[in-house]
């Protein structure tokens, strides 16, 4: 065989191994997992994480997690838990047990944004991309690619000032979130 041919098995192998070694890679963070009786615990996490986007897999956590306390592993399903966090030196992420209706039950849904409107992120297991959730002191909305232009008009009615320069680019990933923050800033007290 020439070196060639070797030099070209070698780099196949390595991307193959490096393929499935990819996915099962986790990182451990410190946080706290709190229940309904407002107490809580300080466990050691251990988070899936997507190289990729330098992220935690939502993917994964949404179901259940693992963690460690007193020396011992458990693993935490969204039924035994209001909710949990963690943080990995630049972000504080915020998990929140929902009961969505859906056919896994209750999923611990991301919290992205905190205020009078709550805005939770989900993910399908076949798609990349999240699913929002907004829940108001009145209602809660899932938000998708179809209906999140309107539910932005409709809210921007509330405080209309505000929101004479906020622009709809046609990116609810960028779009959503970011009228959500200002939203809870400038509207919320009224």
């Amino acid at each position: 065989m020439s070196n060639f041919k070797k030099m070209k098995l070698y780099i196949a192998s390595f991307l193959l191994c490096l393929c499935f070694i990819q996915p099962g890679f986790s990182k451990p963070l410190w946080g706290y997992i709190y229940y309904e009786d407002q107490s809580f615990k300080k466990v050691l996490f251990k988070i899936p994480w997507v190289n990729v986007r330098s992220r935690p897999d939502f993917h994964k956590i949404q179901k259940k997690v693992e963690y460690q306390y007193n020396f011992r592993s458990y693993v935490l399903y969204p039924q035994e838990a209001e909710g949990f966090l963690f943080a990995d030196g630049q972000d504080t992420f915020r998990m929140i047990s929902l009961d969505l209706a859906s056919p896994d039950g209750a999923l611990f849904t991301h919290l992205k944004s905190e205020g009078p409107l709550l805005l939770y992120e989900y993910f399908l297991s076949a798609n990349p991309d999240p699913i929002y959730i907004i829940v108001s002191k009145l209602t809660t909305y899932r938000i998708d690619k179809i209906n999140y232009r309107s539910f932005i008009e409709n809210y921007s009615r509330a405080c209309p000032i505000t929101f004479e320069n906020f622009e709809i680019r046609g990116n609810i990933y960028r779009d959503l979130p970011l009228f959500i923050e200002h939203y809870n800033k400038s509207c919320g007290q009224n």
